[in-house]
């Protein structure tokens, strides 16, 4: 650093100051000769230790190690924050599709359970045409009845008439003595039907003659001198069957629960939970026909249920997928950003090195 004093024609480098030679007073314009005059006038300037203590400063430079780290994170930075934007906007539309596949896998087995109570109807109906019942002939019915049920294990077809007489049914063989439907869905189910004239499918209940379990769906058959209530009943592994006809992960758990909030089946830990009652939880969140919710299972899974009701029943299928796996595209995606940032910083430091 050169101080001059044009004043008193003095310059200093150092602490010392010189005189220049006796001032000549520039007489031209032309600032290349007056600087060439200069650069011969002045002693090269010497850095000492000390300088700083005497008013020179002494700049500070970056070693070659701070100016690749530097240009690393210049460079890096925002290729990292774009790259996280976009893994965050997947991993999201990751999550909103696992959200939307709930309700269409409860929809989708909704229909199918549908579709199979439907193929029970059009059977009913068909055998409610025998000419044995408007003859009154109910052993030959039974041997009838009993030839369809094999069509569908694990079925029961049962013939009853108003006031809870039972007259026949397939799982045993034909006897006049047999006992009164005592079970009151069952019994509320057989007035309705009677009453309204209509195909009627009940809650789970517990049958008179075999003591396990069974949904109905029943008929009325009208003859010249007889009403009879004409059943189709199914064991609830029936309907787990039609629940695993959907392949799905195996991760979820998917349910079917009757208009008594009862569970008639479901996708694990069938023989468990059959026949429990649903959590006031999950009561409050189904009252529409379909829609979404977090809850947590019998089993204590939290998860993002899905659920329909199905027009034909009124029973409610419901998805559920734990929400562990809802979240791991998240998870996964920061994860994989720490690590790509993990292994550029090696990169980084291996190129200092």
């Amino acid at each position: 650093i050169l101080t001059c004093d044009w004043s008193s024609d003095v310059c200093s480098s150092d602490l010392t100051a010189f005189s220049t030679a006796p001032a000549v007073r520039p007489v031209s314009n032309d600032t290349t000769a007056i600087n060439r005059k200069l650069r011969r006038s002045v002693p090269p300037f010497t850095y000492n230790e000390g300088c700083s203590e005497r008013g020179f400063v002494r700049r500070r430079s970056f070693s070659i190690k701070w100016h690749v780290a530097i240009l690393g994170v210049l460079i890096f930075a925002p290729l990292l924050a774009v790259q996280g934007i976009l893994s965050y906007r997947i991993a999201s539309s990751e999550r909103e599709a696992l959200e939307n596949s709930v309700t269409a896998l409860a929809r989708e087995i909704s229909d199918v359970i549908d579709r199979d109570l439907r193929a029970a109807q059009s059977t009913l109906l068909a055998l409610g045409t025998s000419p044995h019942l408007e003859t009154g002939n109910i052993e030959a019915f039974h041997a009838q009845a009993r030839r369809v049920a094999d069509i569908f294990p694990g079925s029961v077809i049962g013939l009853r008439a108003p006031g809870n007489r039972i007259l026949t049914v397939t799982v045993q063989p034909f006897q006049s003595n047999l006992p009164q439907v005592t079970d009151p869905i069952l019994q509320r189910a057989d007035a309705q039907t009677v009453a309204e004239n209509r195909l009627v499918i009940t809650d789970l209940y517990t049958g008179a003659v075999t003591g396990r379990r069974f949904v109905n769906l029943q008929v009325p058959v009208v003859t010249t001198n007889q009403t009879y209530i004409l059943s189709f009943a199914l064991n609830p592994s029936y309907v787990r069957e039609a629940i695993l006809r959907e392949r799905f992960d195996p991760a979820l758990v998917v349910g079917v629960t009757d208009k008594n909030n009862t569970l008639i089946a479901r996708s694990r830990d069938q023989d468990r939970f059959v026949g429990r009652p649903v959590s006031a939880e999950f009561v409050a969140n189904t009252r529409a026909d379909s829609g979404r919710f977090f809850g947590t299972t019998l089993d204590g899974v939290e998860v993002l249920n899905g659920y329909v009701r199905s027009p034909l029943s009124g029973w409610i299928v419901a998805a559920g997928i734990p929400t562990s796996v809802l979240q791991a595209p998240l998870r996964r995606t920061y994860w994989q950003l720490a690590d790509r940032k993990s292994t550029r910083l090696n990169s980084s430091h291996m190129s200092e090195s």
